[in-house]
């Protein structure tokens, strides 16, 4: 969708809002789904309606804070809510296709989600929930971030931290500090911390997509607040971790351990690296989820076998033993809790 004036600003949000109500009628639907029960062809046309409906919008409410267009408040209110109602659609939680107590999610079977930046261009994205309730928000969850190349992100900042770890190269990030943008680059498997009201972005320099992956509290998925032109002149705070606290290794694996301690916050971020022709098993004591950064690898659990390769992600329920197995080598992300729920 392109908008070129305010007539047409005034006459497609009223179009948008008008049929809007259909968003209200996919909430209901993703209340009442179960995990395990849940099919495909319908997270994936609820997801095709609301990326629609959240696009259009964005883009409109782009168009008018770049332009300075004054239209109507109470169109501009009711476009917001249409946003804000798609986006909580968007939010619907893929590990509720897993079934127990072990299964792969396919990356080709994760729905298409967008984000678009102030220039209108698209930034594919997934998100997942580290529990079993229907919508991300619920819980702690996890979004990853497929960025194009020379692809920035829309200015933005949280009323909490936020902490996003970087899975490959090339990728800078971006604040203020004494009315100056600060660039930091930041290399790959390693995490960048955003203080609270930092208004920040993210820069993909390099030729090739570039993944990051940011843990959620709920609160920080709701309050995400955009900086059109980036005219805020919040002050903020960037901390690049490189090292891990803590790293643990064997003939089969190496884990590393990465400590997040911060307001409302607490958990471990655990880069596991399976070595090639080893496996790792245990029986788990909480829920596990493990997001696969690189290679190929068997998942064996109870009677249950599975395959997983990069980006799918891997779900075990608690109390399940199980065994991640890998012929040449494998890379897992995933986040443990301090109190695992």
């Amino acid at each position: 969708m392109e908008i070129k004036n305010k007539k047409q600003v005034t006459i497609r949000a009223k179009k948008i809002i008008s049929s809007s109500y259909i968003l209200e009628e996919l909430l209901k639907e993703i209340k009442g789904i179960k995990r395990g029960k849940v099919k495909l062809v319908d997270i994936r046309r609820r997801t095709r309606i609301a990326r629609k409906f959240a696009k259009d919008a964005q883009i409109i409410l782009s168009f008018v804070k770049i332009s300075h267009s004054k239209i109507n408040p109470e169109i501009l209110e009711n476009l917001k809510k249409v946003k804000d109602n798609a986006e909580a659609v968007l939010r619907e939680n893929p590990i509720m296709l897993a079934k127990s107590p072990v299964d792969v999610i396919r990356f080709t079977d994760l729905p298409e989600k967008y984000a678009i930046n102030h220039l209108g261009q698209s930034e594919r994205r997934h998100g997942f929930g580290l529990h079993k309730f229907p919508r991300t928000e619920r819980d702690l969850s996890v979004c990853i971030a497929y960025m194009p190349t020379k692809y920035i992100q829309m200015y933005h900042n949280h009323t909490t931290t936020e902490n996003t770890f970087i899975l490959d190269d090339a990728v800078y990030g971006i604040f203020k500090k004494n009315g100056k943008k600060i660039k930091i680059k930041v290399p790959s498997i390693s995490m960048i911390h955003f203080s609270t009201y930092c208004v920040h972005t993210m820069y993909n320099s390099g030729k090739k997509m570039s993944r990051n992956i940011t843990v959620k509290a709920p609160h920080s998925l709701l309050d995400w607040k955009p900086f059109y032109l980036d005219e805020s002149k919040s002050e903020g705070r960037i901390e690049l971790i490189t090292e891990a606290n803590r790293i643990i290794s064997n003939n089969s694996i190496q884990l590393k351990i990465f400590r997040v301690r911060r307001y409302l916050v607490d958990y471990d971020i655990e880069i596991m690296t399976i070595k090639p022709k080893m496996y790792y098993a245990e029986s788990a004591s909480s829920d596990r989820y493990f997001f696969v950064v690189e290679g190929k690898l068997n998942v064996t659990g109870g009677s249950v076998a599975k395959k997983a390769s990069k980006d799918d992600i891997i779900v075990i329920d608690k109390g399940t033993s199980y065994t991640l197995r890998t012929q040449a080598g494998c890379i897992l992300y995933s986040v443990k809790r301090k109190r695992a729920k």
